[in-house]
């Protein structure tokens, strides 16, 4: 389904953001849509576990808030509306550090297959580094379509 969705745009180049996690997604994506090149972020996972355990949303406008990192003004309630926040169930720490260890048995084995493409890795999936790498992303996309201009 996701290999249908990318292939119905248009362009040469396609950035895809947590897809492939597994290894037959991988080896699928390869002999529908080759690979060029692969940007990783390296986010330690305690950084991970403090976003998501953290993390509440408003859901009917998507503002997003962080005990830790972007705490609302008046705890469980939206900024702007002041209407309650919501927790997903499965941001509980339990079962962030279960999603950790799945991503490290199923996901972890990507880095390795897709060695040769890597372009630099992302130290700390700050929000910094998202930027470098988007940087470097719209860097690639020129160079790849040098020759189409």
């Amino acid at each position: 389904m996701m290999i249908a969705e990318c292939q119905s745009y248009a362009s040469d180049n396609l950035l895809i953001d947590g897809f492939p996690r597994t290894m037959i997604q991988a080896e699928d994506v390869q002999k529908q849509l080759p690979v060029s090149c692969v940007l990783c972020l390296d986010v330690p996972f305690e950084e991970i576990i403090n976003r998501i355990s953290g993390r509440y949303t408003h859901v009917p406008s998507g503002r997003t808030y962080n005990d830790n990192f972007n705490p609302p003004k008046r705890k469980g309630f939206d900024d702007v509306t002041g209407e309650p926040l919501t927790r997903r169930d499965d941001d509980d720490l339990i079962t962030v550090r279960k999603r950790l260890d799945v991503y490290q048995l199923s996901t972890l084995p990507l880095l390795d297959y897709y060695g040769c493409y890597f372009i630099e890795p992302i130290p700390e999936g700050t929000q910094l580094d998202c930027q470098k790498c988007y940087q470097t992303g719209l860097k690639l996309n020129q160079f790849f379509n040098a020759d189409d201009q």
